[in-house]
């Protein structure tokens, strides 16, 4: 997430992550009465890297087609003039860091390789997003 913090309340399965060192997605399940916490990029940047944020995405089990998924989510983010340093050693304010990765799924084609850490947060998961 680009955010600082994301909250999830959700009775459906769906999320999934990929953990760091893992090249294979895995299923959160959801547990009654909890919420998901995810640590968002700009919040791994704010700490200097003492959070970490997860690569996950968002999709359908294999038996639940047909079936609804209803989730509660609320997105935190730092203020437009919050500043801090990319995982590249880039000095860029929380407006300018998502303007660049948002103008990046923009783009007709676009070269995972070539922007693989704007748009996961890292580089060790260059590769690892088209599975």
């Amino acid at each position: 997430d680009m955010g600082t913090l994301t909250v999830v309340f959700s009775q459906s399965d769906g999320l999934q992550a990929m953990l760091p060192g893992d090249r294979e997605w895995s299923f959160i399940p959801p547990r009654a009465g909890h919420a998901v916490v995810n640590v968002g990029d700009s919040l791994r940047f704010l700490s200097n890297g003492v959070l970490a944020s997860s690569l996950h995405r968002v999709v359908p089990p294999p038996d639940s087609k047909g079936q609804d998924k209803f989730s509660v989510i609320y997105f935190l983010r730092p203020e437009f003039d919050a500043k801090f340093t990319t995982h590249d050693g880039k000095q860029m304010n929380s407006v300018e860091w998502h303007n660049q990765k948002y103008a990046l799924f923009r783009e007709a084609s676009l070269d995972a390789k070539q922007h693989g850490a704007m748009l996961t947060g890292r580089n060790e998961y260059l590769g690892s997003t088209d599975q």
